[in-house]
């Protein structure tokens, strides 16, 4: 099929300018990189960065989910409970907590 010359080129310019853009085309490329995904730790080093609060890292964790932005074992619920793994280092006596 050859090119429509336009107004003002001949059929030999339109040809020429047809064939570069044809090996310029050629000449492109692309990388489809797949996403990295999140796994925990990495999550979890996010939301301490971004100081969020427990609430809004469940929502970000939920959101990254979605999007399959995580891996399988990364957990959302990680966020609502994450203050029992540090109750252990406290102590409460009547008011006072240390």
């Amino acid at each position: 099929m050859s090119p429509e010359p336009q107004a003002g080129l001949s059929q030999e310019e339109a040809m020429d300018i047809e064939e570069k853009i044809e090996s310029s085309d050629s000449d492109f490329e692309y990388d489809l990189k797949a996403p990295e995904l999140f796994n925990q730790t990495d999550l979890n080093d996010l939301i301490r960065d971004l100081g969020l609060s427990k609430s809004a890292s469940e929502i970000l964790a939920s959101r990254l989910k979605e999007r399959n932005l995580v891996t399988k074992e990364t957990r959302i619920s990680y966020y609502r409970t994450r203050k029992r793994n540090l109750l252990k280092y406290f102590a409460k006596e009547d008011n006072f907590l240390f």
